[in-house]
């Protein structure tokens, strides 16, 4: 996959394109609807290439930092697994933001030979989000290009439309398993491995503290059953620590069962698989102890790595 960051760039490209357009944070199962989509049509005739913007249009236009599911280096490494020849991510600015629908897509059209274009149902594009998939089809029709518009795909036993905005939303509710489910894999951070106040150390559970890009979305606070660099079983403290008054939101790890060397300053992934509970404020030191073992039997018995 060749990544192009530069609409100059896409005059690079001599194939005829069937380009996928959206934002794509989280690349869940309805984004892998689309790149599925585009690989089918484009078999044998075109190239495959995804359009994204940077920054997240949200981001720039609300003038404030969007927590993304998948920040950029995220995003990258999991498109690398899907079959598209490039990756179109290209400057959102002022520029752009004011382009009427039309404008918009003879833009693109400039730039690249496009024969077909694949989008999800609520696709929004050009200025104020004006144009529509109904738009979109007048203009495939001036433009010479072949239109491909992918239904809603709803989540198996709730009936849920997948969105990142419905992710988010379970994320954000703790309900990390219903948000596995819609992004088709865990939920995953990655990050840093920095020292901490070494509190667990001292009661014989000693955490490493996981610093993540500060674009990254964190979901709610809670104790996590996941899974460090898809080897080990961990239980995952997200939140402020009530037990002992700290005031700055962290990432917690206790490795399972490792006994390896010293991992501050390495660089790590974690799934998030189950959420097992709310935090809690001890006073007692031992019934912190205690609640932690509990939470360690849970997770074993639960076996996030399966």
């Amino acid at each position: 996959m060749k990544i192009i960051t530069a609409w100059e760039g896409l005059e690079t490209i001599k194939q005829q394109l069937t380009l996928i357009i959206g934002n794509f944070d989280g690349v869940h199962l309805g984004h892998q609807k689309l790149i599925e989509t585009a690989d089918n049509i484009s078999k044998g005739s075109c190239q495959t290439a995804l359009l994204t913007f940077d920054p997240h249009p949200m981001e720039f236009l609300k003038k404030e930092t969007f927590l993304r599911l998948t920040p950029l280096e995220e995003m990258k490494e999991r498109l690398r697994k899907y079959p598209l020849n490039y990756w179109l991510c290209l400057p959102f600015n002022s520029q752009v933001a004011g382009l009427e629908p039309e404008q918009f897509i003879e833009r693109v059209n400039r730039h690249c030979n496009i024969a077909n274009i694949v989008v999800g149902f609520n696709f929004k594009f050009g200025k104020n989000a004006a144009g529509t998939v109904e738009k979109l089809s007048e203009l495939s029709v001036l433009y010479g290009f072949e239109l491909r518009v992918i239904p809603a795909v709803y989540l198996e036993d709730t009936g849920n439309t997948i969105s990142s905005t419905y992710i988010r939303k379970q994320l954000q509710l703790g309900k990390v398993e219903l948000a596995n489910k819609a992004l088709g894999q865990p939920y995953q951070l990655f990050g840093r491995v920095a020292h901490g106040k070494k509190r667990g150390r001292k009661m014989g559970f000693p955490t490493a503290n996981l610093i993540v890009n500060k674009s990254k979305f964190i979901p709610a606070d809670g104790v996590y059953a996941g899974v460090v660099n898809n080897v080990y079983n961990a239980a995952v403290s997200i939140g402020n620590n009530p037990s002992f008054n700290n005031n700055q939101r962290t990432i917690e790890i206790y490795i399972l069962d490792y006994s390896g060397e010293e991992i501050y300053g390495e660089e790590i992934s974690l799934q998030l698989r189950y959420f097992l509970r709310e935090l809690i404020k001890f006073d007692d030191k031992e019934m912190l102890i205690e609640q932690i073992k509990t939470d360690i039997k849970k997770i074993q018995q639960l076996n996030p790595l399966g």
